[in-house]
């Protein structure tokens, strides 16, 4: 396999790639610490091309990786956060995972800047800088046949079959050794020979080189090219030798990036690294890139471990979740045995359920960023169209404002204003991963669309259904008319049921219920605020680490007090559907028998019985008699009824300060007001007719200033 493919990256969402780690590219078990920073590499390449293609940064400027746990074969997940945007160099903090869905732990992490290395312009001194003592001089196009009278392949290495990432390059040294122990130089390239070194493989450039550590263990140079002739087989000196094989993981590295190579890549690159102190089993390494041109392509620093074999090849270790279930935990690059699980299990933070607070407070906020694009829409509509076109079609230019907000968010991965406000990211609640695109997609579409499909369809599937139930209860009516001895006997259950139905056909095909319900149990569980997020199994985790001291309240009191309500509203609707059936006598006239409404001019339906209950969980329905209904609530309730008016100007002797049978008289209803009161603009209208204009737009009638129903205040005296 090419190395391009085995570092190839698949874009899931705007901000998360997914890579595939290749066996073949392992160190033991684990995969070569070099070939997972050539595949960091990539994704953050991808992530200027797509996502951040207007930033015109496609070469990694710096890299800084800090491997924090063992990588393994398979899938691993990067997720990139767009730290600095500049014109000339961008920020990106990139994190490595791996793990069953759920589980996944952080492995990898990093920083990486970017810019665009063909277009740099500034000062520029030659500073004769050289590698001290100089590498022996070389012939490159002599290389691939292995003739070059200062270089020689290596084609054996200790450990080959440990180290089989080493053997996916080839690698020439001097013939007449190395300069210093602590230092090495090498040649090489990728093993295909249609593979070349790009700026993208620099990171598996400078991270596969020979271990300085073994000249000093075996006391030999271990990657002599004459050291087959002068020491026999390598696995026969090994044997003779009696040395555990050891394992070189990186724990930290550092790469910057000085010359851009050409896009189609090079074949051969010049590596030298040099150790400058070896002790309790740690070292340092520094590493300068040359091209064949003699110009310097890269420098890198790591910071690497020398522990044992069986580090790398031990099982994951099994730790213990906060919950006290069991799970799979990779293990740490390198682990001190001496750290015991409970001390380990610090370290091993996951991030918390959001509270029922911070949800509704993101919705909050994304509500009011709605309202003001809706704003905006509105206004161009009025201004092109007239304000009767903008006014007919608000519920559409709501419907396009959330449906446009949410596909510029959550569609393409992003998180939407209130999320970001709020510290919360929306994932999905059985893997624990972010939503992939169908899971979006289905909950912009049911949030948006479906209430305004409802909105729109179910008035006309009332209208047709008590059209229906009105004309099978005509059709019962007149039998028992027709029948003296049926016309003394109570109503058929079938009847009583069409008339129930008939009568709360609104609480029966309304999702407020529903909604209602799903309201409550959020408040108590605080997992799902809308019913599509419900049935799409999205939740949100809160992202900034709480402190011990910092409380989080919930909802429950008002989970609770919703619940009440719901008691409270069965027990009237219950109340009153049991009084009407024991009471219920025949209809005596045309119109109690046509049933509870009639179809007028065009199809519009009116009401014709003024006791119908209120639809259960909903507001009463527009055009129902107040006075009936205060009625209502009171005979069912035994409260008696509030004064209908203190204050009438019809009146004379009332309020004898506002002068002029005109000023007396409420704007909005064109008689004398009645409980008079006064908007924050100082204009005045009778207390029912403000409150009424105030909840459907919230703004004065005659100066439109902006007003809110608890702002009004009722004049005394």
């Amino acid at each position: 396999m090419k190395f391009a493919d085995a570092t190839a990256v698949t874009q899931l969402d705007s901000h998360t790639y997914s890579a595939n780690f290749i066996e073949d590219w392992c160190i033991g078990t684990v995969p070569h610490g070099g070939y997972v920073t050539s595949t960091f590499q990539q994704v953050v390449k991808k992530h200027f091309d797509t996502t951040l293609r207007k930033q015109n940064q496609p070469h990694t400027l710096a890299l800084h990786l800090d491997f924090l746990r063992r990588t393994q074969t398979g899938q691993a997940t990067f997720t990139v956060k767009d730290v600095k945007l500049g014109r000339q160099t961008s920020v990106v903090h990139v994190t490595l995972s791996q793990g069953t869905p759920g589980d996944e732990r952080e492995e990898v992490v990093g920083y990486i800047t970017q810019s665009n290395l063909r277009t740099e312009r500034g000062v520029s001194y030659d500073t004769d800088w050289q590698c001290h003592p100089q590498p022996p001089p070389v012939d490159v196009s002599k290389l691939d046949s292995d003739t070059d009278e200062n270089w020689g392949e290596r084609k054996v290495i200790p450990f080959q079959d440990f180290r089989k990432a080493a053997l996916r390059a080839r690698s020439w040294y001097p013939k007449a050794g190395q300069l210093k122990p602590s230092i090495v130089d090498q040649w090489v390239c990728l093993k295909d020979e249609g593979d070349l070194w790009t700026n993208e493989s620099l990171g598996f450039v400078i991270d596969n080189f020979p271990q300085i550590i073994e000249n000093f263990h075996y006391g030999e140079d271990m990657y002599s090219v004459q050291f087959e002739k002068e020491h026999g087989h390598m696995e026969d000196f090994v044997a003779r030798k009696g040395a555990a094989k050891m394992w070189y993981p990186t724990v930290l590295l550092n790469l910057d990036v000085k010359k851009a190579l050409p896009e189609q890549g090079v074949r051969f690159l010049y590596v030298r690294l040099q150790a400058k102190q070896i002790k309790n089993g740690r070292y340092d390494l520094e590493i300068v890139v040359r091209d064949p041109a003699g110009d310097l392509v890269a420098l890198s620093h790591h910071v690497c471990f020398a522990v044992g074999a069986e580090r790398n090849t031990s099982a994951r270790r099994k730790a213990e979740r906060r919950d006290g279930t069991r799970f799979i935990r990779m293990s740490d690059h390198i682990r001190d045995s001496s750290v015991t699980p409970a001390e380990d299990s610090v370290n091993d933070y996951r991030y918390p359920w959001a509270a029922a607070p911070d949800i509704i407070r993101s919705n909050q906020k994304d509500a009011y960023f709605q309202s003001v694009l809706l704003t905006q829409l509105s206004g161009v509509i009025r201004s092109i169209y007239g304000a009767r076109t903008a006014h007919n079609w608000t519920n559409e230019a709501r419907t396009f404002t959330e449906l446009l907000y949410l596909s510029l968010t959550t569609f393409v991965g992003n998180r939407t204003l209130g999320e970001e406000y709020c510290d919360i990211v929306q994932v999905e609640d059985d893997t624990g991963r972010l939503p992939e695109l169908t899971r979006r997609a289905g909950y912009i579409l049911s949030s948006v669309l479906v209430p305004y499909a409802l909105g729109r369809f179910l008035p006309a599937l009332r209208r047709r259904l008590r059209a229906k139930l009105e004309m099978s209860m005509r059709r019962s009516h007149r039998r028992r008319a027709s029948s003296p001895t049926r016309s003394k006997l109570p109503p058929s259950r079938i009847y009583q049921f069409q008339e129930y139905v008939s009568k709360h056909l609104d609480t029966i095909t309304s999702p407020a219920p529903v909604y209602a319900l799903s309201l409550a149990v959020f408040y108590f569980s605080g997992a799902y605020y809308q019913v599509s997020k419900r049935v799409f199994r999205l939740r949100y985790i809160f992202t900034r680490k709480l402190e011990p001291s910092e409380q989080r309240a919930g909802y429950e009191v008002l989970g609770i007090l919703l619940v009440l309500q719901m008691i409270v509203q069965g027990y009237l609707h219950l109340h009153e559907t049991y009084t009407h059936a024991t009471t219920v006598n025949l209809p005596s006239n045309n119109a109690a028998a046509a049933g509870t409404s009639a179809v007028i001019d065009n199809g519009v339906e009116v009401a014709a019985d003024t006791t119908i209950a209120a639809p259960l969980l909903f507001e009463a329905p527009q055009g129902a008699d107040p006075v009936a209904q205060q009625e209502r609530i009171s005979r069912i309730t035994h409260t008696p009824l509030p004064q209908p008016h203190r204050h009438d100007l019809q009146a004379q002797e009332v309020m004898q300060w506002i002068d002029g049978k005109q000023q007396r008289k409420c704007t909005l209803c064109l008689e004398p007001m009645k409980d008079p009161s006064v908007t924050t603009c100082g204009h005045v209208f009778c207390w029912q007719c403000v409150t009424d204009w105030l909840r459907e737009q919230p703004m004065c009638p005659l100066c439109r200033q902006s007003a809110l129903v608890q702002h009004v205040l009722p004049l005394q005296g």
